[in-house]
C-alpha cells in the first residue's frame, strides 16, 4: 500500500503558459522552441474555445487523424490523456504509446486531481526548486530555523509567501496492491483528509 499527497505537486490543469514553459525547461531539459510547443498545445486542448495559439493545436488538426477526433476543451481528466496530443505523444511516450521516463518524472510533478496551493511540506525538490524561481525564495534554506520539536513547517514562512504555497496535505491518493501469481490487482482512491483543532486527523 502507498500514500501520496497529490496536494505536494503542481496543478497541470491550471498552470499557464509562463509556468508549464518553465517547468518543461528547467525540470525536464526541453529547449525553448519544444517547451513552447508543449505548452502551446496543452493550453490548446484544454481550453474552451477552437482559437490555435502560435505553436498549438486544435480539433481541425486532431479531425485529419485516423481515427478523428476532437480536442477535449476541457482540462485532463488524466496524464495519460497527453498521449492524444500532438508533440506530446511524441516526447512522453513510446511509439507503442507507452509512457517513457520523461513522462513517469512529470507524474511526480503534476497532478489533474487537485488545483489548490502545493503542500510544502511533501512537495519533491524538483516543484520546491520551481516554486522558488517562480516566486524568488532560497528552496535550500526553506526549513531553515525550525525548531527541534517543529517536524515541518506550519505557517508559510514569509519568503515563500505566495499564492501557490501551502503547508497543508488536501488530497492524499491511496493505492493498495494485491497481486494473484503475476497478475496485479489495483485499487486507488482519493481522499480528503480532515483535521481537528488539535491538528490530528479525524
Amino acid at each position: 500500500m502507498s500514500v501520496r499527497d497529490e496536494s505536494a505537486k503542481l496543478p497541470i490543469n491550471t498552470m499557464q503558459a509562463e509556468g508549464l514553459n518553465r517547468l518543461l525547461e528547467e525540470s525536464l531539459d526541453f529547449d525553448f522552441g519544444t517547451a513552447r510547443e508543449l505548452s502551446s498545445t496543452l493550453l490548446d486542448w484544454i481550453d474552451e474555445d477552437d482559437n490555435r495559439r502560435l505553436n498549438g493545436a486544435e480539433s481541425e488538426e486532431y479531425l485529419r487523424r485516423n481515427p478523428p477526433y476532437r480536442a477535449a476543451n476541457a482540462p485532463l481528466q488524466s496524464l495519460h490523456e497527453l498521449r492524444l496530443l500532438e508533440v506530446w505523444e511524441e516526447t512522453f511516450f513510446d511509439e507503442n504509446g507507452r509512457p517513457n521516463e520523461r513522462f513517469a518524472k512529470l507524474q511526480r510533478m503534476v497532478t489533474v486531481d487537485y488545483s489548490g496551493r502545493v503542500n510544502l511540506n511533501s512537495a519533491p525538490p524538483e516543484v520546491l526548486e520551481l516554486l522558488a524561481l517562480e516566486n524568488g525564495f532560497d528552496e535550500d534554506a526553506l526549513f531553515d530555523g525550525m525548531e527541534r520539536d517543529q517536524p515541518y513547517l506550519t505557517p508559510v514562512p514569509p519568503s515563500a509567501q505566495s499564492d501557490a504555497a501551502g503547508v497543508e496535505s488536501s488530497l492524499l491518493r491511496v493505492t493498495v496492491t494485491v497481486r494473484r501469481g503475476d497478475v496485479p490487482f489495483i485499487l486507488s482512491a482519493l481522499i480528503e483528509p480532515s483535521f481537528s483543532e488539535e491538528g490530528s486527523a479525524a
